[in-house]
């Protein structure tokens, strides 16, 4: 009847091994927990710079890139003229009327009772894409 195996000696003996057990895995638990804080905390400070970088960029580039865009938007007329002779032209060259045909120049022509085209087609209008 006397069970040698569930005496007080042993399951004390084996409450004190669990509780050792607890700490070392509560250490265990609170180590990654610094190290993944420090991680994050060198993350965020690394897309701090990247920020503040990308923000000096950006200052750097906006006149050069509004100049661009500028002239983009001046000159847009002039290549849409260029565009449509060259729809007309492919219309009375079957030489070039492939390469028409395949850049959808045909969409730049006015159709017949509509206003000139000043502007470009929607991207969508387009059906030959690459």
């Amino acid at each position: 009847m006397d069970n040698p195996e569930n005496t007080p000696a042993t399951i004390s003996s084996e409450m004190e091994e669990m509780k050792a057990q607890y700490e070392d895995l509560r250490q265990l638990v609170v180590t990654g927990l610094v190290i993944l804080f420090f991680i994050s905390c060198v993350f965020n400070l690394f897309l701090w710079r990247q920020l503040k970088f990308a923000s000096t960029d950006l200052a750097l580039i906006q006149p050069q890139a509004n100049q661009i865009i500028n002239n983009y938007v001046k000159d847009t007329p002039v290549m849409m003229e260029l565009v449509r002779k060259l729809a007309e032209y492919g219309k009375t060259h079957p030489d070039f009327a492939p390469i028409s045909a395949k850049y959808g120049l045909s969409n730049y022509l006015p159709k017949p009772g509509a206003a000139p085209v000043t502007a470009a087609p929607p991207p969508g209008s387009q059906t030959n894409k690459k």
